[in-house]
């Protein structure tokens, strides 16, 4: 089985377009449905939705609220996406501090010693708090443009 859609809801979705439309273009996602208050693309059988809808509650985004914190994709050339993410609207969160996502192997459970967690990172060639060059990076929507997303 594998993931059939995620549903995003913003504030704005004239404001929220331009930014999810380069991003999920260059991760190979291809424009898939459209109506009045939303947009969807689509990779494989999966698609991601961004939709204005009129049902929102509209209350301050908070990422620290319990609930989905953030979604990760794979991407060919990550470098090249951070110099390029600006000019789209995104900004790179934890710049100073990247820590590689879920790596290709399996990493200790969360209930491993911290010290076992920390030699299979060195272990894998990554030093815990750092990001592998070339690999993931989490990204932020500035606030302009998310329109909050919900």
């Amino acid at each position: 089985m594998t993931l059939h859609h995620v549903e995003l809801w913003v504030e704005s979705l004239e404001k929220a377009l331009p930014g999810f439309t380069w991003l999920f273009g260059r991760l190979g996602y291809t424009p898939f449905q459209e109506w009045e208050h939303g947009r969807s693309w689509r990779c494989g059988q999966t698609y991601i939705v961004i939709e204005e809808s009129p049902a929102a509650l509209r209350v301050p985004y908070d990422r620290m609220r319990p609930g989905l914190n953030h979604l990760a994709f794979h991407a060919d050339d990550v470098d090249a996406m951070v110099e390029e993410a600006g000019a789209h609207g995104w900004r790179l969160m934890f710049a100073d501090r990247h820590t590689r996502a879920v790596p290709p192997t399996t990493p200790p459970t969360s209930r491993t010693s911290r010290a076992s967690r920390s030699n299979w990172w060195a272990a894998s060639g990554r030093s815990a708090g750092k990001a592998a060059p070339g690999r993931d990076r989490v990204f932020s929507i500035p606030e302009r443009q998310r329109g909050r997303i919900r």
